[in-house]
């Protein structure tokens, strides 16, 4: 399983850095500017992320796995958290704006592109099912805390920050679960048209704001090593107690693991973007994360396999 798993995520990244390149070279000849990636940026948090969350909980399945899922819910609440706490402490003396990148990146990581691929290689339908758990709470967190956290909205403004895409399409998708309704097979294709559209115009987005931050990466910053540190260690690491204790079912145990391990979410830099904060560090965290997690994962896996034991 932990060669498997690797050779996985090694493909995974290659795909990923040949979008983010087509990116790269869209913006250096000028077919993509910054304010088109400001558009497309806004096409896919308003239009496209909702759309897969709403058909990430389309997939059938069992009552029996309700318990599961509700573990699953908590679990990816408590990464999180964790995210949130180790951030606060490791931060607490950068600036506030580059703190705020800095804390947004460390706590939300890529539980869809990234992990659902793994889970669906390595554990079948049931780990997709689980991870979409995990992509759920994620958008209830990043469409609450995380806007919050960039844009420092106040108290009076605090309705308004709950009444966005991200969470009205997650309320649609729970509501739909909750009274076993399935969207004709018409609106399904529509919808899977339009969230094939998630990855590639995200990682585009990634490299034409690379193109035009690639003159400021610096590897020298110790900032963006404590951002890989706790993303794709100590995270990862606090997580596999909590998750060995709370999750007894095996395939739930290592789904919530390879989700929790997981690079940077690629939303800090369409936030970034968005909220015109610093997308140069947002840039770095994702790809440095991303691209080291062909180390990390692999461990953090031998370390779950040893205490849960081979699927």
């Amino acid at each position: 399983m932990i060669l498997e798993g690797a050779l996985i995520v090694i493909q995974q990244i290659f795909i990923i850095f040949i979008l983010i390149g087509a990116g790269f070279l869209a913006a250096k000849f000028g077919i993509l500017r910054e304010e088109g990636a400001r558009q497309i940026t806004d096409l896919l948090l308003i239009i496209v992320i909702p759309c897969v969350i709403i058909m990430a909980f389309q997939a059938s399945f069992e009552r029996s796995l309700i318990k599961n899922l509700l573990i699953a819910a908590l679990l990816a609440a408590l990464t999180h958290a964790a995210g949130i706490l180790i951030s606060k402490l490791i931060f607490r003396n950068e600036v506030p704006n580059r703190k705020m990148m800095l804390v947004y990146s460390t706590v939300f990581y890529n539980a869809g592109f990234f992990s659902l691929p793994l889970l669906r290689a390595l554990l079948g339908e049931t780990g997709v099912l689980y991870g979409s758990v995990f992509v759920a709470v994620f958008n209830l967190f990043a469409w609450t805390y995380g806007i919050r956290l960039m844009n420092g909205e106040s108290g009076a403004s605090k309705w308004k920050t709950f009444l966005n895409p991200g969470i009205i399409s997650l309320l649609i998708a729970l509501t739909l679960v909750l009274f076993n309704i399935r969207l004709p097979d018409v609106v399904q294709t529509t919808l899977r048209y339009i969230t094939g559209l998630h990855t590639p115009l995200a990682m585009i987005i990634i490299g034409c704001q690379f193109y035009l931050m690639w003159r400021n990466f610096n590897l020298r910053d110790l900032a963006l090593w404590k951002t890989v540190l706790a993303r794709n260690i100590l995270i990862p690491l606090i997580m596999i107690a909590l998750i060995f204790y709370l999750a007894q079912d095996k395939t739930l145990f290592f789904a919530s693991v390879i989700t929790a391990s997981a690079p940077t979410a690629t939303n800090t830099i369409l936030f970034a973007t968005k909220y015109r904060q610093d997308v140069n560090t947002a840039v770095q965290t994702v790809i440095l994360t991303t691209l080291l997690t062909i180390i990390s994962i692999p461990l953090i896996m031998a370390l779950a396999m040893l205490l849960k034991g081979a699927l």
